[in-house]
């Protein structure tokens, strides 16, 4: 996942990013180290941020222990379900 590398780019958690958690694929990520990706995915634990060749041979090496509840908020169920209470109290 390539993403803007300036700060300008924290806020951006592109579509791809949840289709490939409920795809359950690893993410290796380039992105601003304070970004709200980074952020995603080392609260669900399904990638890392990649800034070089070390950091790649570390994903690659490394058994990634996903964090399944966490996951599965961001599923479309849960968010539809969050959505329907949001609007009920409107």
């Amino acid at each position: 996942l390539l993403e803007d590398l300036t700060e300008e780019g924290n806020e951006n958690l592109t579509g791809k990013i949840f289709e490939y958690i409920s795809s359950k694929k690893a993410i290796i990520a380039s992105c601003n180290e304070n970004s709200d990706i980074k952020k995603l995915l080392d609260k669900t634990k399904v990638g890392t941020l990649i800034s070089n060749e070390n950091d790649f041979e570390d994903f690659i090496n490394t058994n990634l222990l996903w964090d399944i509840r966490e996951i599965n908020f961001y599923s479309r169920k849960i968010q539809f379900e969050k959505f329907l209470k949001v609007l009920s109290n409107v």
